[in-house]
């Protein structure tokens, strides 16, 4: 609703700012004019800025750097030591791509104890030894 052009405001408030602005009656206002439906050109030009506005935001520009990174076929290294000491040993170790394909995996016997909190989070219950494994991994 707007107010009719004839209509007088009941009431004028000053912003802080030092505009002025007048208050209707509802009885005083008329409806607004109807929204016309969007042409082609105009709904192509939204869906055009939203996706750039999506890939100008940070969470774009995030997703764009991780598309890079993910077209050179990284390889990701996981491991599962005996715990977050300095003396922690490796129980398990192995590789994956992208697509998640496991292309290395291996278990290893440490020579300390497994920490009870890290045998809480592992699932690796009984490793085994591997005397040459830098061998395997090059």
């Amino acid at each position: 609703m707007k107010p009719a052009p004839d209509a007088e405001p009941v009431r004028m408030y000053k912003s802080p700012y030092g505009g002025k602005y007048g208050v209707w009656r509802l009885a005083d206002c008329v409806p607004m004019r109807a929204k016309r439906p969007q042409t082609e050109k105009q709904r192509l030009a939204s869906t055009r800025l939203g996706l750039q506005a999506r890939m100008k935001s940070e969470r774009g520009r995030f997703a764009m750097l991780a598309h890079t990174w993910l077209a050179l076929g990284p390889v990701f290294l996981d491991t599962e030591t005996t715990g977050l000491d300095a003396g922690a040993q490796a129980l398990e170790i192995g590789l994956v791509n992208a697509r998640g394909e496991r292309i290395f995996e291996t278990r290893l016997k440490p020579t300390v104890g497994i920490d009870p909190a890290a045998a809480a989070v592992q699932i690796v219950t009984e490793p085994y030894r591997f005397p040459v494994l830098s061998v395997r991994l090059a």
